[in-house]
């Protein structure tokens, strides 16, 4: 007589065996983590002795079966991670037992059943990430045994019920990722035995109540998310038992209140997104010996950064991101020497870079963009070698680019464009060789374009746009066939286009507006699918246009003025995306079909005239484009979102003048 079965954890998949249901006497039936699929079937009313079921993340499909809530005996059902549909069964008030319910991830939709709510031995019930919907019934207050509560994620809407705040023995309560509106009630203080509860992105309102500084067990407070008003009160200094606090988006003002930096457990700090003001009181350092993470970002904090700040030694994460500090960065924050991420990006900071950031070994993530810095960027960066994300862009940094830089071998993104670099671009840019972004737009490089760069071949978006770069485009550029984005434009970049940079199939965006390219524009250009956008502009090409951008179907923008292009304007009818074109040339008048089929539907012609007559041309007649055109008799204006191209144009036809 068998009376468990435990064969989870396995490679057995297909349906669950019908053997399985034939074992009537069975207590407990654990198959979870197994790779079975289909159905459950009807016939598991048959183990109607079940105590514990546990299907925890099979590949279940189809609606949890009649015969399901007949289990009458079971005291623990494990059904999380499935792919049912359907709803759950009012029915489900015949498992009388229950004490643990988890059904979290398994696609199941409709208003959670009443039946549910008449469980009243439930200790712990589990419903996250599925898409029920409607609201959460006062009848919750019938399950006044309950420890545990998650119910995130779900659709559900309407004000949280009083009956909720009766549970007086819970300590995890999940309500975060719902559409709850109105107000959190004060009578959340009888919840004295909380320990963590999360609200996040719930759309609650109102000011936070004074009943929930009260729950002096409370280890985590996550409030995100909603739309509260008012202050942070001075009565948080009574939750000393908090180790996580998540405020962040949450509309709160006025200062950051003194009982905040009395809490002793404090851990991770998030106050992201609000409306604090006034200075960040040096106070601060009272946390210095547990706080792991610290989040001011994007509120009005004013006033130097204090020097208490720089005493968080344990700190691996501290973001002010987004306020209006002042002053300079103290050499001070080399005593955070755990920093992972350090983000001051978008301060009034000024003064020059201290020595003491480059002692950040352990530093992974550098923003510092937006700030007035200026003075030159040290050698010393070399001992920041695990930095992955750098950004000192719109700074004005001078000088040459460090070697040092060069020694970053892990850097997956750098930002430096924006500041007044001189100098070349070193060929040690090819120790680089897992970056993925590079923005260098805007500076003052100059010289050629180093053979290392061709060698990042892992580069998704490369930005030298603004610099004094010369010399040619080498071949090489075949290499970066990741390539996403390219902007080379406004430098001095000479010679023809090499045919390196037309395999580069999966580029989206081109630009190398400005330069001095000359020679033709070849057929390859074809190959370049993707394009979205592709400025030829203000260079020295010459020959006719290649018929194949007609083949650029994905294109929104085209910009091909002020070269040398000669002859027939290919037909361009294919780009059915096309939002924005603009093509001249400054030696040659352009030749176009003055068939309407030829241009893109966004960009129609309906009448060419000849003046002055005003003779419609027929499909024989050709039209000249030309944007620069004193001796045009003629215009035709095209009006797509505001976006206004003016074409001049003469019509000419072969008629006998007689």
């Amino acid at each position: 007589m068998v009376r468990s079965l435990k064969i989870g954890q396995t490679n057995l998949q297909g349906n669950i065996p019908n053997e399985i249901y034939e074992l009537n006497e069975l207590i407990s039936l654990d198959l979870g983590g197994s790779k079975f699929s289909g159905s459950l079937s009807d016939n598991i009313r048959n183990l109607n002795k079940l105590r514990y079921l546990n299907l925890y993340r099979l590949n279940l499909s189809g609606p949890i079966p009649d015969g399901f809530y007949l289990l009458t005996d079971l005291h623990a059902m494990f059904l999380d991670g499935n792919k049912f549909n359907g709803s759950l069964s009012n029915d489900i008030e015949n498992m009388k037992n229950l004490k643990y319910i988890l059904i979290s991830g398994s696609n199941l939709s409709g208003p959670i059943p009443d039946g549910l709510y008449s469980l009243s031995n439930l200790e712990h019930i589990m419903l996250g990430g599925n898409r029920f919907n409607g609201s959460l019934s006062d009848k919750i207050r019938n399950l006044n045994k309950l420890t545990h509560i998650d119910l995130s994620n779900l659709n559900l809407s309407g004000p949280i019920p009083d009956g909720l705040c009766s549970l007086t023995k819970l300590e995890h309560l999940y309500l975060q990722g719902n559409k709850f509106n109105g107000i959190l009630s004060d009578d959340i203080r009888n919840l004295n035995m909380l320990r963590l509860i999360d609200l996040n992105g719930s759309n609650l309102s109102g000011e936070i109540p004074d009943g929930i500084y009260s729950l002096s067990q409370l280890q985590k407070l996550k409030l995100g998310g909603s739309r509260f008003i008012g202050r942070l009160s001075d009565n948080i200094k009574n939750m000393d038992s908090l180790s996580e606090l998540d405020l962040s988006g949450s509309n709160l003002s006025g200062e950051i209140p003194d009982g905040l930096y009395s809490l002793p457990r404090l851990n991770y700090l998030n106050l992201k997104g609000n409306n604090f003001s006034g200075r960040l009181s040096d106070n601060i350092r009272k946390l210095k010996n547990k706080l792991l993470e610290l989040d001011l970002s994007g509120s009005s904090l004013s006033g130097p950064i204090p020097d208490g700040l720089y005493s968080l030694i344990e700190l691996q994460d501290l973001k002010l991101a987004g306020n209006k500090f002042n002053g300079s960065l103290s050499d001070k924050i080399r005593n955070l020497n755990n920093l992972h991420t350090l983000d001051l990006s978008n301060l009034n900071l000024s003064g020059e870079i201290p020595d003491g950031l480059y002692s950040l070994i352990k530093l992974q993530y550098l923003y510092l963009q937006g700030n007035k810095f200026n003075g030159r960027l040290s050698d010393n960066i070399k001992n920041m070698n695990r930095l992955l994300h750098i950004d000192l862009s719109g700074l004005s940094l001078y000088g040459s680019i460090p070697d040092g830089l060069y020694s970053l071998t892990k850097l997956r993104f750098m930002y430096l464009q924006g500041n007044k670099f001189i100098g070349s671009l070193n060929d040690d840019i090819k120790y680089l060789d897992m970056l993925q972004f590079v923005d260098l737009s805007g500076s003052s490089l100059s010289g050629e374009i180093p053979d290392g760069l061709y060698s990042l071949i892992e580069l998704q978006e490369l930005k030298l746009g603004g610099s004094r770069f010369s010399g040619s485009l080498s071949n090489d550029i075949r290499n970066l066939n990741n390539l996403l984005y390219l902007d080379l434009s406004g430098s001095s970049l000479s010679g023809s286009i090499p045919n390196g940079l037309y395999s580069l199939s999966k580029l989206e965006y081109l630009d190398l507006m400005g330069n001095k390219f000359s020679g033709s524009l070849s057929s390859e250009i074809g190959n370049m699918i993707r394009l979205t956008s592709l400025n030829l502009s203000f260079n020295q090409l010459s020959g006719i246009i290649p018929n194949e951008i007609g083949d650029l179907i994905n294109l929104r923008n085209l910009e091909m003025i002020e070269n040398r292009f000669e002859g027939n304007i290919p037909d361009l009818s294919r780009l059915e995306k096309l939002l924005y074109m603009n093509i001249s040339s400054t030696k040659h008048i352009l030749n176009a079909s003055c068939n309407d089929k030829m241009l893109p539907p966004y960009i129609n012609k309906n009448k060419c005239f000849i003046g002055p007559v005003n003779k419609l041309c027929n499909n024989i007649i050709n039209c000249q484009y030309n944007f620069i055109d004193k001796s045009s008799i003629g215009s035709i204006v095209y009006i797509y979102k505001l976006k206004i191209i003016i074409m001049m144009i003469i019509c000419r036809d072969n008629v006998n003048n007689d």
